[in-house]
């Protein structure tokens, strides 16, 4: 049996350090060679065009929302992409709902809010309470292309409580239901 050749390499620095307070939710972006990364305490989200290296980086300010988690939308999906150019958005998990943000302007959007079906009768007041108390955390796409968010109370707006009930699956299920196989499993 012949010998397997082993490639080692040493690091001396990091390839990329971008300094975040909670980096999370890294997606490597096949057809653009692109790898995201949220800082969800700092409110920004990174790319990094892979083949150019750390010098490709933009950084998009997110402040009016905190990216949580990405995925892609898939070309088919009419209920988000509409009339606009297939490829250049994909969903996120944010601070109070479900978004699309544009890969190469930063711009977004809110696509359905964790908290319109619950509290649409009790007020505004009410929604708001939950929109400063809580966020989107970590999500995945299934193998039947639905994209599932956590949500999970902002340790950052306000005093983590006992909520009483399982909310993060009440809440997706209806944004399921437009969204249905509109998403890639990475």
């Amino acid at each position: 049996m012949a010998a397997v050749s082993i490639k080692r390499w040493k690091l001396t620095e990091p390839y990329l350090a971008l300094g975040t307070k909670l980096g999370e939710a890294p997606y490597y972006h096949a057809p653009t060679k692109t790898i995201r990364i949220t800082d969800i305490v700092s409110r920004k989200l990174y790319q990094i065009h892979v083949p150019s290296g750390p010098s490709s980086i933009k950084t998009f300010d997110t402040k009016d929302t905190c990216v949580t988690t990405t995925a892609e939308i898939a070309p088919q999906c009419k209920a988000l992409h509409g009339d606009k150019v297939h490829g250049k958005e994909f969903i996120f998990g944010g601070k109070a709902g479900i978004g699309v943000m544009n890969r190469e302007t930063g711009e977004w959007r809110y696509v359905a809010k964790y908290w319109n079906d619950i509290y649409h009768d009790q007020g505004e007041s009410k929604w708001k309470d939950h929109v400063k108390r809580f966020r989107g955390n970590d999500g995945a796409v299934d193998a039947r292309g639905r994209y599932f968010v956590s949500i999970m109370n902002d340790p950052d707006e306000a005093k983590v409580e006992e909520e009483g009930r399982p909310t993060s699956i009440v809440l997706i299920s209806t944004i399921l239901i437009i969204m249905r196989s509109c998403f890639i499993s990475s």
